[in-house]
């Protein structure tokens, strides 16, 4: 078995981001099944006419929460309105002064659900006229959804199947740091490595020389290709997971366990029963994933050489928090030694008293202590019989 190539690191992404920039942290972890606008033989919105959509979303200890918005549209103004009456778009379609299409809709819809506290826990989109619920959080995937259309039960929508492929996603949405406004919402962790996009290094600031970074080619703070392709390597030699740029959202990085993961971490069986057991993971050691490998340390320059100490003092704290990880498993592994030796020692002594007793002379100990106890029992019995004896000459 190999201990640090990361094939025992598990298969768990950790990454989160300020609650204030939490629209630059998605995720596929989850994407709860799309429903049709047109759930319950609801067809196209008719001008003058409203919709009620609910949605019922339960947890993973089944606890229900229900969300209901309402869409009026008019085909004289061509607009969707909630029951408050705010805007939630335009319908553009040939049919528009009678009805808009269920696409449209579904748009006017998720605008009116990204709007109330659901649009906290799900990103909430039109697709080709269904409504699709993508969970903010990786950790936090409900059981199923229940959708109903004006009172009418819908269709249910399951979570994402326990053992499919599931990622996070950082996208362009959390933009880069240029001075202004507050960097905290601008940094991302990734596994207990912080990192952020940013316009000039120079602005980081001494407090926060523990970011890692990549440094964008626009000044303006946009996020192109090319820095999510930089952030993604980025992430790749500091935390050994298993980084991309999105083929598709190109400002998109995807974030995965490492190729190599067995997606178990190492398991052992500490007690004698089923289910006695212990887990443990050990991320990617070498020199590679701990972003000291050859061609990555660069002492040419004093620039290059302050980066290259960095870099090193980084892949010594991680070599020396897995050194702790490990010493505290084989703490508590040999604490498991020592109870199961002294169960053992017990088992063994008490083993050797039941073979070694000598039968004839249990016999005469069971009679003398059963003669005894009789004996006790009778000499009670006539203490109560002479005070009975007393009161009755008294009377």
């Amino acid at each position: 078995m190999k201990l640090l190539d990361g094939s025992q690191s598990g298969s768990k992404v950790q990454a989160s981001v300020s609650k204030s920039a939490a629209t630059g942290a998605t995720t596929n972890h989850a994407a709860v099944a799309q429903v049709n606008t047109s759930a319950s033989n609801v067809g196209e919105l008719a001008s003058g006419k409203s919709m009620t959509y609910s949605i019922t979303v339960l947890d993973k200890n089944n606890n229900a929460t229900t969300t209901s918005v309402t869409v009026s549209y008019d085909g004289t103004t061509n607009k969707f309105t909630d029951k408050d009456g705010n805007e939630l778009g335009t319908a553009t379609g040939t049919d528009k002064a009678t009805k808009a299409t269920g696409a449209e809709t579904a748009a006017a819809i998720a605008k009116a659900l990204s709007n109330t506290s659901l649009g906290d826990k799900f990103d909430i989109e039109n697709d080709t006229a269904k409504i699709k619920l993508t969970t903010k959080d990786a950790s936090d995937s409900p059981n199923s959804v229940l959708i109903s259309v004006d009172g009418a039960a819908g269709e249910v929508a399951g979570a994402q199947p326990t053992g499919s492929e599931a990622y996070t996603s950082i996208d362009a949405k959390i933009g880069a740091y240029d001075g202004t406004g507050n960097i905290e919402d601008k940094i991302f962790t990734v596994n207990g490595e912080k990192f952020a996009y940013v316009t000039d290094p120079s602005k980081l600031g001494d407090d926060y020389k523990d970011v890692n970074y990549v440094q964008t080619k626009a000044t303006d703070g946009t996020v192109a290709a090319e820095d999510a392709t930089a952030m993604a390597k980025l992430i790749s030699a500091k935390t050994g997971i298993n980084a991309e740029a999105d083929k598709t959202a190109t400002t998109s990085v995807n974030l995965k366990p490492s190729t190599t993961a067995t997606g178990k971490g190492i398991e052992l069986q500490i007690g004698a029963n089923e289910g006695q057991t212990m887990s443990f993971t050990l991320d990617d050691m070498s020199a590679d994933a701990l972003g000291v490998g050859s061609g990555s340390v660069d002492l040419s320059t004093q620039d290059k050489a302050k980066t290259a100490t960095t870099t090193i003092d980084a892949a010594i704290k991680k070599v020396s928090k897995a050194r702790g990880q490990m010493g505290a498993v084989q703490n508590r592994l040999e604490h498991t030694i020592n109870n199961l030796d002294t169960a053992s020692e017990n088992l063994q002594t008490a083993e050797s008293r039941i073979r070694d007793t000598d039968m004839a002379e249990e016999m005469v100990n069971y009679s003398k202590n059963s003669i005894l106890a009789q004996a006790g029992q009778s000499m009670l019995a006539q203490a109560n019989q002479a005070n009975q004896g007393v009161l009755t000459l008294l009377q």
